[in-house]
């Protein structure tokens, strides 16, 4: 057993105590870096200025007296040490430039020991023979990323910063030829939506049996085959639906024009050289990457997503789909779940600075309508998902002509988009290329 004290700074944390009640101004602006609180050491500091902070939060002013009142009424003046121990902590009081400089210094202990916690925690799990090793690292990793996250998040830019970053990123893309976003492959729908923008979330919702993995796999082929042309490494799909072995069935027919009843025939010495040739078509056509693990949450999937774009940057992430996402949270209602996985690809996308395309199902009550274009409403758990997608597709497909609904745009223009679809090699294409 470790004996060791755990990282701490006492006397940083006393002076920032003292500080603040001799200037209680300083209370807000430390919160962030204090993790309101939760970064203190002894339990006395962290009670006392979460008592400062809902004082300063309710349009009070604080002091020794107010503040032993609030903790006094939530049963903690004895742990936070009485009022004489407020009064003796105005003793360490810095400058305000000491009391950013303490408050960074207990940020700093926190984080240690919070690396400390994470990796505990796995060692004791790892000798668990039963815990899935999978499972544990990467529980460790996103203990890792919380703490990397915190140390690299800016807070907030100055105006000119922003300004900048912006001109230098626009001009980037036009070097690049990308001002537009990535393209999808299909030139009309580009017009519309201006290609895929990195940083946010777009949802293509269908009913069963219409195609949307079929499209979803038709974009990131075509992106695919643009990364690979440009040394990129392209992007990535999690299929929750269909193994890798079916996604590449699919895209073998589409892109090599083979005839998907070959893949379920007996191959002979023939059929066997032509796939191969495909395969190597493939491979030296396209960049991709594909995780076809059945039933991962949302959290495995935010997990592997950084860990490999911090390794091979991938430019597009496919996740398909939102129904079968898992989360490793408790969720009293379905709806709220749903919230949750969309709002973490929504954040994955700003994270990581590219396009994430989620596809979704349609409610069945679209059927029992004369009317079978879809509308808002047909989105399963539909509030969540529009409030978090920038862009919202709804695909239609009668027979051999399909539509592509922009039904939501947060940055340009909704409409409809004709495609023709081919469906012995379950690829869409624009009209003009029949």
């Amino acid at each position: 057993m470790d004996t060791r004290q755990p990282p701490n700074s006492i006397e940083a944390e006393r002076e920032i105590i003292g500080a603040l009640f001799l200037d209680p101004t300083g209370a807000e602006s430390v919160a962030e870096t204090l993790h309101e609180g939760e970064a203190f050491y002894q339990t006395a500091h962290s009670v006392i200025y979460k008592a400062m902070l809902k004082l300063v939060r309710a349009g009070q002013e604080f002091t020794w007296v107010t503040v032993a009142d609030v903790l006094k009424a939530s049963g903690d003046l004895e742990q936070a040490g009485g009022m004489d121990y407020m009064v003796q902590c105005t003793e360490f009081a810095p400058s305000s430039v000491g009391l950013r400089q303490a408050a960074q210094s207990v940020s700093n202990a926190f984080k240690r020991r919070q690396v400390i916690q994470y990796t505990s925690e796995a060692r004791e799990r790892a000798y668990n023979a039963t815990e899935s090793v999978l499972e544990i690292a990467e529980t460790l990793a996103q203990g890792a990323y919380s703490v990397l996250a915190d140390e690299s998040d800016p807070g907030a830019r100055d105006l000119d910063q922003v300004m900048s970053r912006w001109l230098a990123e626009g001009m980037e893309r036009s070097r690049e030829g990308s001002n537009r976003g990535i393209s999808t492959g299909f030139p009309s729908i580009d017009d519309m939506i201006g290609g895929l923008q990195a940083g946010r979330l777009y949802v293509l919702a269908a009913r069963p049996g219409v195609g949307k993995t079929a499209f979803a796999l038709n974009v990131l082929t075509n992106v695919a085959r643009a990364s690979k042309a440009q040394g990129h490494h392209g992007p990535l799909m999690f299929s929750l639906e269909m193994a890798d072995g079916e996604l590449i069935e699919r895209v073998m027919a589409a892109e090599c024009g083979v005839d998907p009843r070959m893949f379920k025939s007996n191959w002979n010495q023939s059929i066997y050289d032509g796939l191969v040739g495909c395969t190597k078509e493939l491979d030296g056509a396209l960049a991709m990457r594909i995780s076809d693990t059945p039933g991962v949450t949302i959290q495995q999937i935010v997990r592997r997503a950084k860990r490999i774009h911090s390794k091979h940057p991938v430019n597009l992430i496919v996740v398909d789909y939102i129904g079968l996402v898992h989360s490793s949270e408790r969720h009293d209602r379905h709806d709220l779940k749903i919230g949750a996985i969309t709002g973490a690809l929504k954040n994955l996308a700003r994270e990581l600075r590219v396009p994430v395309l989620a596809l979704s199902q349609l409610n069945r009550d679209i059927d029992k309508r004369q009317s079978a274009r879809p509308q808002m409403s047909d989105l399963k758990d539909s509030s969540s998902i529009e409030q978090d997608a920038d862009q919202i597709w709804f695909l239609m497909r009668p027979e051999f002509q399909a539509t592509l609904i922009v039904a939501k745009n947060r940055a340009g223009r909704v409409g409809d988009i004709g495609l023709w679809y081919d469906k012995e090699r379950t690829q869409f294409q624009e009209p003009s290329e029949r």
